[in-house]
């Protein structure tokens, strides 16, 4: 059993994996490696800290926070401490450079500071099930951050200096060819079953070319790349229940992207004739809160399981 603080949820080496803060130590827990799980999770969030340069520290506040994972000094220490622009109260005032920069692209162009806002992004395609969205990254992140989405294939579009330049064309084809850019968990469970690679690889190419077309660029050789088999995850026969319990125990029945898809007999949502059901957990939303989470590890060796810790 572990007890503590989620300070963050990621694919390390491509596994997903937990981080937890419990008695000043960071365990990482990879949830793979386990084919039953049993997790408690308290309702309050609070402040993540910062990890810089591979040094963790706790926010000195221990600050409640609603919607982010990080509290607006937090946030400004781990991406905006060397920022001329940004400052704390901006962000207490909700003005966030991650998704609306206050720079010009023309300003962050003639910076050449190593920070978030100047480095290069891409503006990628990606395809969750049958649905496309539209999305930027950092150029050397791009392969992790759809792993960490979830996505089974996606296309990297344009590139751009800085990310206000790459925010601007995102917004600007979103706009014009009704591509959506943020999906939410439930809205990406209710893919799961509805990947056709053709079909998929076909949508992918099409809109790519018909970005280029619509701003006049030549059209390169587009590549699609493929993650449906990157996930420990079996073929689905039906999208699972989203669930969003505070409190939930299961068989593992996969991992994709920030969903944890498992099988329960106990909860309220089963048939009447208590058949087990297929739900769907978003770990992202574990950052920030405490939990008290135990296991059974899966051992390729021996038909019996052993617990967390």
């Amino acid at each position: 059993m572990v007890e503590g603080h989620v300070i963050s949820y990621l694919w390390q080496d491509q596994r997903p994996t937990l981080q937890i803060l419990s008695s000043n130590e960071i365990h990482k827990v990879c949830l793979d490696e386990y084919s039953h799980i049993s997790i408690k999770v308290d309702k309050e969030r609070r402040c993540v800290g910062t990890y810089i340069d591979g040094e963790y520290r706790a926010c000195p506040h221990n600050s409640l926070t609603q919607s982010t994972d990080r509290c607006p000094e937090c946030t400004y220490e781990q991406f905006f401490r060397n920022c001329d622009i940004l400052n704390v109260e901006h962000l207490k005032q909700g003005k966030n450079c991650i998704f609306h920069p206050l720079c010009s692209k023309e300003e962050l162009n003639s910076l050449k500071k190593d920070i978030l806002c100047c480095k290069i992004h891409v503006v990628y395609l990606a395809v969750f099930g049958d649905v496309l969205k539209i999305g930027i990254t950092q150029n050397k992140r791009l392969y992790q951050r759809m792993i960490e989405q979830g996505a089974d294939a996606f296309v990297p579009v344009l590139s751009a200096r800085n990310r206000a330049e790459a925010r601007e064309i995102e917004n600007t084809i979103s706009k014009d060819m009704g591509f959506p850019q943020r999906m939410t968990g439930n809205e990406i469970c209710n893919t799961l079953t509805n990947y056709d690679e053709q079909k998929a690889d076909s949508l992918l190419l099409d809109c790519a070319v018909k970005i280029c077309k619509s701003k006049g660029l030549p059209i390169p050789n587009f590549k699609v790349i493929k993650l449906d088999n990157k996930y420990p995850m079996p073929e689905l026969i039906n999208n699972p229940i989203f669930t969003r319990e505070m409190e939930f125990k299961g068989d593992i029945v996969g991992i994709k992207g920030r969903l944890l898809i498992y099988e329960n007999y106990g909860s309220p949502q089963c048939s009447l004739d208590n058949s087990k059901m297929t739900f769907a957990l978003d770990l992202s939303k574990l950052v920030g809160r405490n939990i008290n989470m135990s296991g059974e590890l899966i051992n390729h060796n021996q038909e019996d399981h052993g617990s967390i810790y």
